[in-house]
């Protein structure tokens, strides 16, 4: 199985970069799905929360901002 940081990387790159209106809820939904994804593929929900820092939408609201994500690379 891969690294989730590696999975979490490669799964919330750059395709997702300015999806949604930044509306909080999107981003809820968003990670709801992607909990889901995680726990599809034999990462526990409580391995990801705490690779977001405990917050899964706050992680996706950093990562999908267009200005955030240039200052991940």
């Amino acid at each position: 199985m891969k690294d989730i940081h590696d999975w979490l990387a490669e799964r919330v790159g750059e395709d997702w970069l300015g999806i949604g209106s930044g509306d909080p809820t999107e981003f809820g939904m968003l990670a709801g799905v992607l909990r889901a994804e995680a726990e599809a593929v034999g990462y526990g929900a409580q391995h990801l929360e705490s690779v977001c820092s405990g917050d899964i939408s706050d992680y996706l609201m950093k990562r999908m901002s267009p200005n955030a994500f240039t200052s991940l690379h």
